[in-house]
């Protein structure tokens, strides 16, 4: 179970205490990889200490709670026979993953575990049956910040022969959120600290960056502070030598909106430093609005801010001493994730609202940004309404891996899930939709070519299965992904994948289905 016990009393004879959750998948020309997060549970006392079932103080539950132990676990499989190949794991909780090349890399957080004095507070690598200590002079601190944990960077190289090597940084415990470009590494995150004299609390984002040196090894790249929140990945870039980011601070009249621009450089005495630019923080969005999404693309950034309707700006950043607001458009809704299309455009997916700023659907739209100075709206959006009681959702809004995209073909998708209510009865409906993207079209760019459903194989399991409890398994058929090949689009839910003929307005080909329990 565990490679390193770190107390006696955690050795098993089964796995009954062991769970383990995957999350991550990648496909190499050699390997098929799959991460996931496991976790072994244990009794602590009060004082914290770990103890066993069988131990014989053990008399009141009630005095004892368990604690996950967590493992980060890499797996790699043969792309061609799917024989198992290789197992990393390495002790923490998983943060995310990357592939640059055939490099993995695998970001994890590792708990200073003090309880007692038997236990090693270090990180372990184990590769299959070899298990890896760094040494305490190997741990790298960075100055002046908190003494609260391990962030752990695993270095796995899916050559022939796999190997893996861990860089392991002392410091802050959480990070909200990760940027990875081909030249680094950036982690943000907001630290609150209590100030005596005022009696209040404060909170201060940290930029931590490691950078890829010449020969490929991680380094520590230089760290920077920041005021406000940074709402994901697309909030962050690195763009030559410089560091991009968009937060937003405060709400109603305090509310504030920021751009970061910062330069990677060396001191004389080889230190590597991420040093402040420039700062935009006057005429992003209007008074009470907050940033709800941003994407940077080469020289510029769009964002988009919302109180009660949408400005969507364009800054550029040519000139990264002097970023500049050069156009912005107002319109109702608001985006919450942004696409760059081809020839200068921009999908923009997010929410529908009326006068007053009440969300009222889904909406997906195009802009032309080809014009800094004038930034305009193509043709009509796509709205998917609420009913009066209802509501829409899509994790689209906020996850860009549920999002079909090939602009090469001019077509998206993805799952949408809406809930309708009349007087006498409701409705679920989950629908996997494809568009059409044509920039020329100036009346409907975007067009809905095909919703797709799981819900005529869910009725066929209900009404072919004396179990009652295959109607309470719907969910089981909310779709989720779909991928093409060729010409053939595969929609997949937990209970089943069909086929779909692209050429044909996605007729049914063929699907096959799965147990929902």
């Amino acid at each position: 179970n565990m490679t390193v016990v770190l107390d006696e009393s955690l050795e098993t004879q089964d796995d009954s205490n062991v769970h383990t959750y995957y999350s991550d998948l990648y496909i190499t020309d050699r390997y098929l990889v799959v991460v996931g997060q496991r976790y072994e549970y244990a009794l602590l006392t009060p004082e914290g200490g770990m103890v066993s079932d069988t131990d014989d103080v053990v008399t009141d539950r009630l005095y004892w709670y368990y604690r996950g132990i967590p493992q980060t676990i890499v797996t790699l499989y043969d792309i061609d026979t799917l024989e198992k190949s290789d197992t990393f794991e390495v002790s923490g909780n998983l943060l995310t993953t990357r592939l640059i090349d055939d490099m993995l890399y695998v970001l994890s957080i590792h708990d200073i575990y003090l309880y007692e004095d038997t236990i090693d507070p270090r990180p372990v690598l184990t590769t299959n049956d070899d298990t890896f200590i760094p040494e305490f002079t190997d741990i790298y601190y960075i100055e002046a910040t908190t003494l609260e944990t391990f962030t752990v960077i695993t270095s796995i190289s899916l050559s022939e022969t796999p190997e893996a090597s861990m860089d392991v940084y002392l410091g802050t415990s959480y990070w909200g959120h990760v940027y990875v470009s081909l030249e680094g590494i950036y982690l943000a995150t907001n630290t609150y600290y209590y100030d005596e004299l005022s009696s209040t609390w404060y909170n201060q984002g940290l930029i931590m960056s490691y950078v890829f040196d010449e020969d490929g090894n991680i380094v520590f790249g230089g760290k920077a502070e920041y005021e406000g929140y940074v709402l994901n990945q697309y909030a962050m870039d690195r763009y030559e030598n410089t560091f991009r980011i968009v937060t937003t601070d405060g709400w109603g009249e305090t509310a504030i909106n920021r751009l970061y621009i910062f330069e990677h450089s060396i001191t004389s005495e080889g230190i590597r430093e991420l040093n402040l630019l420039s700062l935009l923080d006057e005429g992003i969005g209007k008074p009470n609005e907050r940033v709800q999404s941003a994407r940077f693309n080469g020289d510029m950034v769009t964002v988009v801010t919302f109180e009660q309707t949408d400005p969507l700006y364009i800054i550029d950043l040519s000139d990264p001493e002097n970023p500049v607001i050069r156009s912005e458009i107002e319109v109702t809704g608001f985006g919450t994730y942004q696409h760059p299309w081809a020839n200068d455009t921009l999908l923009v997916i997010g929410y529908e609202t009326n006068e007053q700023g009440a969300i009222i659907g889904l909406k997906v739209t195009l802009f032309d940004t080809s014009d800094r100075d004038n930034i305009s709206q193509i043709g009509k959006p796509v709205v998917f309404l609420n009913d009066q009681f209802g509501w829409t959702y899509s994790e689209a809004l906020w996850n860009p891996k549920a999002i079909l995209v090939s602009v090469e073909r001019g077509l998206f998708g993805f799952a949408m899930t809406s809930y309708q209510y009349t007087e006498y009865q409701s409705f679920y409906l989950n629908d996997y939709v494809m568009f059409d993207v044509d920039p020329t079209n100036e009346e409907e760019p975007i067009q809905v070519v095909a919703r797709l459903s799981h819900s005529d194989i869910y009725k066929d399991t209900v009404f072919t299965n004396e179990d009652s409890e295959y109607r309470y398994a719907y969910w089981s058929y909310n779709i989720e992904r779909a991928v093409y090949i060729d010409q053939v689009l595969y929609v997949v839910s937990q209970g089943a994948i069909t086929a779909h003929d692209m050429t044909n307005n996605y007729e049914r080909l063929s699907d096959i289905t799965f147990d929902p329990y």
